[in-house]
C-alpha cells in the first residue's frame, strides 16, 4: 500500500489531526534551527558539549551555575551522542532533540487521546496540546522538558495498550531526563489497575504490575541515583537534601516556603507562563522594545481568556474511567507544581507542563460542548467579510487567529532574543578566537559560559585571582548575573600589573581582563 493510499484510507479526523502535526512541525522546526540558545537550554548544551568534548558526565566543572551539575544526563547524552557523530553539524542537531520530541509527543498523544476520548474530541485535544505556548516554546528551545514529555507521553499509551513493561521502562526514561517524570507513575497505575480489573486479572498479577510498576523506573535510573549519592550524598540531589543531609546547594533552598503559596504574584506569573511569557516575568520582556506594547499586551490577555474559555463547559466524558484518568494526571503534576512553589520559587510553571495532554482533554471536550451550542445556532447568520457566516465558523475563525497570534509571539520572542543576544557576538567571538581553549573565564550566567564556550567560574564563588580571564560588563541588559560588585570591580581596575585589559568593546560596554598571575 502506497502512502497516499494510505492517506485515502484515513478518516477526516485522522487527515485532520495530520494535517495539524504538520503545520506544527512546519513552525517549530525552523524556529527551533533558528533560536539563539538562552535561558536553561545554555546550561543544558554547555554541558552536552563539556561530555561530547571530554567523554565523562560534568560534576564541579564551571559550565555557569554556582554548584554541581545535577539534572539526569539522557538529553544531554543525546545531545553530545549528535555533537560527536556530526562534528560541526553537532550543534545544530542538539538543537533538533526537542522539536522533533514535541513531534513525536504529538502522534503519540494523539493515540492517547482517541483511546480515552469520543470521536472528534481527540482532534481538539490535539489542537489545544500542539498551539499551547508553553508547549510551543518548550518544542523550540533546547530545555529537557520536551524529551521528558515523550517519555511520559509513551509510557502513558503502553499503558493504555496494558504493555507494562514498556510503560515502565518509558517512564525511567522520563526520569533520566528529569525527575518530574515520576509524577506519571500514579496515572499509569490507575490506568493498569483499571486494565487488570476489566481483563479479570487475578489480585496476585494486579499486584505484580503495580510491582514492576515502581521497580523497573527505580532500576533505569539507579546508576545516575548511585552518582549523586556517592559524589552529592543525596540520590536526587539537590531535592529533599533537608532529608539526605547531602552536599549544599546554593540555589534551591533546603526548607519549605509556604507563604509562596499565598504570594499575590503566584496566579499572575503561573498564567503568563502558561501563556509563553519567560518565567512568567514580564520583566523578562522588558529589553525587547516592542511597539505599541500597551495595545498588544490587551489584545494578547483577550486572546488567551478566549483560549481557555472551553476549560469552563467541559464534561461529557466518554466515561468514568477517562475521567478519573484526566483528573488523576492533571492533579498528579498540580502537587508537583505546588511542591515546587513551596521548595523553590514561585516561577515554577514548567512543572505542570506534563500535566498539559491531560488538561487538553478536558479543553476538547469543553471546545466539543461550545460547538454543539453554536451549531443549534446555526440559523443565525453574521456578516463578516462579505460573507454570512454562522457561529461555529466563526468559533472557528477565531481560534484561527488566536493561534496565529500565540506563533507570532511565539516567532517575536526568537527574533528579538537573536537580535539582543547578536549585540555581543563580537564579544564572544573574540573570547573564542584569542584566548585558549582551557582557559578558565571568571563570567557570570549560565549562557554567558556558553556564548564563550569556556569553563567559568561564577564572581560569587570565587577570587578573581583564580581565573585566567575576567569577562565584565556592568550594562549587561540580559543577564544580571554577569554584573560583579563595585568592590571587585574597583580591584581589578585597580590591579593593573594582576589584570591586564586585552579586550574592549564600548558599544557593548564589555571588556574582557586577561589575569597576568596565571
Amino acid at each position: 500500500m502506497t502512502l497516499l493510499d494510505r492517506w485515502r484510507n484515513l478518516g477526516k479526523h485522522d487527515k485532520a489531526a495530520a494535517i495539524v502535526i504538520l503545520v506544527f512541525s512546519a513552525i517549530v522546526l525552523p524556529l527551533a534551527a533558528i533560536h539563539q540558545v538562552s535561558g536553561d537550554a545554555c546550561w543544558h548544551l554547555s554541558a552536552a558539549r563539556f561530555m561530547a568534548a571530554e567523554h565523562k558526565i560534568p560534576l564541579n566543572e564551571g559550565l555557569g551555575r554556582e554548584g554541581a551539575f545535577w539534572p539526569p544526563p539522557l538529553f544531554h547524552g543525546i545531545a553530545a551522542a549528535a555533537m560527536i557523530l556530526s562534528g560541526k553539524a553537532g550543534q545544530f542537531l542538539a538543537k533538533m532533540i526537542s522539536p522533533l520530541s514535541s513531534i513525536l509527543t504529538l502522534i503519540f498523544a494523539y493515540r492517547v487521546f482517541k483511546k480515552i476520548t469520543k470521536e472528534g474530541i481527540a482532534l481538539y485535544a490535539l489542537v489545544f496540546l500542539a498551539f499551547t505556548p508553553m508547549f510551543i516554546d518548550y518544542s523550540i528551545y533546547s530545555y529537557v522538558e520536551a524529551l521528558m514529555l515523550l517519555f511520559v507521553v509513551l509510557s502513558v499509551y503502553y499503558a493504555l495498550k496494558n504493555k507494562v513493561w514498556p510503560s515502565a521502562v518509558f517512564v525511567g526514561l522520563g526520569i533520566l531526563t528529569k525527575y518530574n517524570a515520576g509524577f506519571i507513575l500514579p496515572v499509569l497505575a490507575f490506568i493498569i489497575y483499571n486494565n487488570d480489573m476489566e481483563n479479570r486479572q487475578s489480585r496476585g498479577t494486579a499486584l505484580w504490575h503495580m510491582v514492576v510498576l515502581c521497580i523497573l523506573p527505580l532500576l533505569v535510573a539507579l546508576p545516575w541515583l548511585i552518582r549523586n549519592w556517592i559524589n552529592l550524598g543525596n540520590p536526587v540531589w539537590p531535592f529533599l537534601n533537608a532529608f539526605f543531609q547531602g552536599a549544599p546547594y546554593p540555589i534551591l533552598g533546603s526548607g519549605f516556603d509556604l507563604s509562596n503559596l499565598i504570594d499575590p504574584r503566584l496566579p499572575s506569573r503561573s498564567y503568563l507562563a502558561f501563556f509563553g511569557v519567560p518565567e512568567g516575568n514580564p520583566a523578562n520582556l522588558s529589553f525587547a522594545g516592542i511597539p505599541y506594547m500597551n495595545i498588544m499586551l490587551a489584545l494578547w490577555i483577550g486572546g488567551t481568556i478566549l483560549f481557555l474559555a472551553p476549560l469552563f463547559f467541559s464534561s461529557g466524558f466518554r466515561d468514568k474511567a477517562s475521567k478519573k484518568l484526566a483528573w488523576i494526571w492533571v492533579l498528579s503534576y498540580f502537587v508537583l507544581y505546588l511542591v515546587y512553589v513551596v521548595t523553590a520559587d514561585i516561577s515554577v510553571m514548567r512543572t505542570f507542563l506534563p500535566a498539559v495532554p491531560a488538561l487538553a482533554i478536558f479543553w476538547a471536550y469543553g471546545f466539543g460542548n461550545l460547538m454543539a451550542m453554536l451549531e443549534k445556532a446555526r440559523n443565525h447568520k453574521f456578516l463578516l467579510l462579505g460573507r454570512k457566516l454562522g457561529p461555529g465558523t466563526i468559533a472557528f475563525i477565531l481560534l484561527g487567529l488566536i493561534i496565529a497570534g500565540f506563533i507570532i509571539a511565539a516567532s517575536v520572542k526568537i527574533l528579538v532574543a537573536d537580535k539582543a543576544w547578536g549585540r555581543y557576538a563580537e564579544d564572544f567571538e573574540w573570547a573564542q578566537k584569542n584566548t585558549p581553549a582551557n582557559a578558565l573565564f571568571m563570567a557570570g550566567g549560565q549562557c554567558t559560559a556558553y556564548n564563550l564556550d569556556r569553563l567559568t567560574i561564577q564572581p560569587a564563588e570565587a577570587d578573581a585571582l583564580g581565573a585566567d580571564y575576567l569577562f565584565v560588563n556592568q550594562g549587561f541588559a540580559l543577564d544580571n548575573k554577569v554584573k560583579i560588585s563595585q568592590e571587585m570591580l574597583d580591584e581589578i581596575e585597580a590591579s593593573g600589573n594582576i589584570f591586564q585589559l586585552a579586550y574592549s568593546n564600548p558599544s557593548t560596554g564589555t571588556r574582557i581582563f586577561k589575569n597576568e598571575m596565571q
